[in-house]
């Protein structure tokens, strides 16, 4: 990982270009045996294999009204992908062997700008980068995104993606929708579809800002945008002595603000990240060192040490289990990471120091290794020199689980508190989290989308080591489920819906505004439940999502009740949380 660090830090500032090899293919089909569906790093979160019975790529809207008729008429299920399918869960499979899934790979050309009332409307398959810069070329911004904008505009609003931010709107990009054209099923003397055009005069707004993709095929998307401005960013660097008191008060100081906290290291990174007018100084650029691609020789150096720190068997659990070597790995990169700028670049080539200074399309997010400049060229298989994504999952690299839960921002404190309890039973067990980068807290405003937050929150997200073997004990895994249990069942967090591992769906829905009006909604636009699925259903209440077997706890498929959903073969036994009592974590000893 250190020196996959050192060697980003060199394409940044040397300024090299690359090119960067097209990442896998999420849909590939055959000749009698339909379609296999997956995501951005090629498996399901709940292990389950997806299969549609064909793929459709309209162009315009015209095809994609004729695909969801088509598909009506036939009586087959739905389901609406993007080119990327940047989701863990399968809210993009349709229910079936024989379903229609509709791709919006082709579906990205409109972006039409009303400078007069300051809106833009867009395809559903346009992505976000693309869209940032379109803007850009008006004097136009779109005030808040999530990180990461190698993503469609659809796939961001129907699983609620955000930045991070109090102010205005707040951070979830969904708030700036003010307008919302869907497909949907219709009777046959209506041609099996028809398109529904929501505005903010429309109740069921409310339900299109945030839908899962279970209402039906959205075809064009309208968001409210701003003038151009600027940001200002700094990483300050603390203990986390007092994190409990500062955190609530930082997220209303700064608009963007974000924190990292890395438990084990008792560090906390402050993101004072607020807007300049344009008029200040600077041409700063946000190359974030997570999205920055890699060789493939460097990846898999870096998951051969992962493998070897995080020692997933049973021989590797007695041989190799070095926590102090790990803490230090962890202590090296948030060093070395802040030192280069955590990816910001003052002048776009070269970090020189803070603040770093540029515009907003510039700061707010970035691609990396996932652009329009991805090649196919690259050889086949892939070899040591081609340049590719971190978790391209043609090679063994990064696999990992993403934790990503929002609670009450009036809970942070106490959350905190008790997370730093957990740490006095087992700080080096909090390593494996600082390894990957902390925890990262992103605020949220509270909506009226019905799928949406009921108040103001606070995102926690993490990432963790995953082994590619299903359900695998790992060391210190306790650690990580009590964190997650702890946000979700103590203080009453919700899931990210693109994120997070099963057991984390169970009873979200019923956290959000109102289930109950989203799911009146759902029946208006598709009473006959084309666009639904096992999995969709099973989140929004109709079902359980969770599946008790052997072992299920160690990939998140369960939350252990008795030790064989452990592995006590290994010395893992299902037990009480430390902190946080009714918490039931799979423990060695």
């Amino acid at each position: 990982m250190a020196s996959a660090l050192r060697i980003l830090v060199l394409l940044m500032t040397a300024q090299i270009c690359w090119a960067v090899c097209a990442p896998a293919p999420t849909v590939t089909c055959g000749f009698r045996n339909g379609c296999n569906v997956t995501n951005f790093r090629g498996w399901w979160q709940d292990q389950k294999v997806c299969k549609a019975g064909r793929v459709v790529y309209p162009k315009t809207e015209p095809e994609l009204i004729r695909a969801v008729g088509d598909a009506v008429r036939e009586g087959r299920k739905i389901k609406v992908m993007s080119v990327g399918s940047h989701t863990y869960n399968r809210f993009a499979c349709p229910g079936g062997n024989g379903g229609v899934l509709i791709s919006t790979r082709d579906y990205n050309t409109r972006i039409t700008i009303d400078k007069k009332w300051k809106t833009v409307t867009v395809d559903a398959g346009v992505q976000l980068k693309d869209l940032i810069d379109r803007l850009a070329r008006d004097g136009l911004t779109l005030p808040q995104t999530p990180y990461w904008d190698a993503v469609s505009v659809a796939g961001i609003i129907s699983t609620a993606v955000h930045g991070s931010g109090l102010w205005g709107k707040g951070g979830g990009i969904h708030e700036y929708v003010v307008g919302i054209s869907i497909v949907i099923p219709a009777p046959p003397y209506a041609g099996y579809s028809k398109l529904v055009w929501l505005t903010e005069r429309d109740e069921d707004l409310n339900a299109a800002r945030i839908s899962l993709g279970v209402l039906g095929a959205i075809s064009q998307i309208t968001f409210q945008v701003e003038n151009m401005f600027k940001r200002s960013v700094v990483l300050d660097v603390k203990t986390d002595f007092g994190l409990e008191d500062l955190s609530v008060g930082f997220a209303r100081k700064h608009e963007f603000g974000d924190i990292t906290w890395y438990p084990s290291l008792g560090r906390v990174v402050y993101r004072i990240d607020d807007r300049v007018p344009v008029s200040v100084p600077g041409d700063g650029r946000n190359l974030q060192i997570l999205f920055m691609p890699q060789t493939v020789r460097a990846l898999l150096q870096s998951r051969a040490m992962d493998a070897l720190m995080f020692a997933l068997t049973e021989e590797q659990i007695q041989a190799a289990r070095e926590a102090n070597k790990l803490c230090e790995k962890s202590s090296q990169q948030l060093k070395q990471t802040i030192q280069t700028g955590s990816g910001f670049l003052n002048d776009g080539r070269k970090f020189r120091g803070y603040p770093v200074i540029g515009y907003n399309n510039y700061m707010q997010s970035s691609s990396g290794c996932q652009t329009d400049s991805n090649t196919d060229t690259c050889n086949k298989p892939l070899q040591s020199n081609d340049i590719i994504c971190s978790w391209d999952s043609r090679i063994n690299g990064s696999f990992i689980f993403h934790t990503s839960i929002a609670i009450p921002l009036s809970a942070l404190p106490n959350a905190i508190t008790d997370i730093k309890l957990l740490r006095n039973f087992n700080r080096r067990g909090f390593c494996g989290i600082d390894f990957y980068g902390g925890l990262l807290m992103r605020y949220v405003k509270k909506s009226e989308a019905y799928l949406g937050f009921k108040e103001d929150t606070v995102d926690i997200e993490f990432f963790y080591y995953r082994s590619r073997e299903p359900n695998v004990p790992r060391w210190n895994e306790d650690v990580m489920e009590e964190i997650e249990q702890l946000l979700l069942e103590k203080y009453g967090g919700r899931p990210h819906w693109a994120k997070n591992r099963v057991f984390a769906f169970n009873g979200a829905a019923q956290k959000a505004v109102s289930v109950e009006k989203f799911i009146e909604a759902k029946l208006r636009l598709d009473p006959f439940g084309f666009f639904s699925s096992e999995w969709s259903d099973a989140v929004l209440g109709w079902g359980n999502v969770m599946r008790w077997k052997d072992r299920c706890a160690h990939d998140g498929l369960c939350v252990c009740k008795i030790d064989r959903h452990c592995s006590p073969k290994n010395g893992f036994v299902c037990r009480p949380g430390r902190v946080w009592k009714n918490a039931r974590v799979c423990r060695q000893e």
